[in-house]
């Protein structure tokens, strides 16, 4: 009660609460003390399941008990723990309300080998990256370069070629007699099915597969059904690119060097 009164009297007569963390970092309670909260964000996460419920049309809070809506959360390890004490805890403590049905677990990601580091510089500034990356290949290197199982590394030489390399698959794809057939692609559509759901979420493996599709370079047909089951694999990952496939629009899609991530570490 104390740390929660030290709160309020430092409000300065605002009645709004700062959720998820109040204050800049957490609760001060002292001049050199604060207290980092995530008992907050479970009940801030019922507040925008109130909102949720409405765009959804819904009858229930999706943090509701009967609700059918399925909620995720995500969190790094480092922070997993203490995640699960306050939010669970918080969650069991409500009548009527759920925790999360899945939560995705997040590992370390470095850059070329190195800790990201917003103070040295060393990281990849998302509004100063050059528009001649394709932000759907960016997505799709993340990905099959996640973190989600082991500590995982941003290679600036490896992306860019990953990049190029693609560009000139998905600019030299054509459609005509290739060892691709219908069943190949209703085979990856159901793995499609397992690998991007909540329960089963594998975006390394889904990655993998939109790779070996574009490099394979080829698909057995020009007829819409057989592009449109195309595109419906890949586009999760690479949704701008698969909306300008379907609508028979040009890639243009350019080559980049390292500098156009714009990379600088002090």
């Amino acid at each position: 009660m104390t740390i929660f009164e030290s709160y309020l009297n430092n409000r300065e007569n605002d009645a709004r609460m700062s959720i998820p963390l109040p204050g800049s970092w957490g609760i001060e309670y002292s001049q050199d003390k604060a207290l980092y909260n995530y008992g907050t964000y479970y009940p801030y996460c019922i507040l925008l399941g109130d909102i949720a419920k409405q765009y959804l049309h819904e009858q229930d809070n999706p943090f509701s008990s009967n609700s059918r809506v399925l909620t995720v959360a995500s969190s790094g390890i480092d922070n997993l723990l203490i995640f699960l004490v306050h939010t669970n805890g918080f969650s069991q403590q409500l009548e009527e309300t759920k925790f999360f049905d899945n939560i995705l677990i997040n590992y370390f990601y470095k850059l070329d080998g190195r800790k990201f580091s917003t103070s040295r510089n060393h990281a990849i500034w998302v509004d100063k990256i050059s528009s001649k990356v394709s932000i759907d290949i960016l997505r799709l290197y993340l990905l099959l370069n996640n973190s989600d199982e082991t500590e995982g590394n941003f290679s600036l030489k490896e992306f860019v070629q990953f990049h190029n390399e693609l560009i000139q698959d998905l600019h030299g794809f054509h459609w005509g007699n290739s060892s691709y057939n219908h069943r190949d692609i209703e085979t990856y559509k159901r793995q499609l099915d397992l690998l991007l759901s909540p329960e089963s979420f594998d975006g390394k493996s889904y990655a993998k597969i939109c790779v070996e599709i574009i490099k394979r370079n080829k698909i057995s047909s020009h007829e819409d059904s057989e592009i449109n089951r195309f595109v419906k694999i890949i586009k999760p990952a690479m949704p701008s690119i698969s909306e300008k496939i379907e609508k028979g629009i040009a890639l243009n899609l350019m080559a980049i060097e390292e500098k156009d991530l714009h990379h600088e570490t002090i």
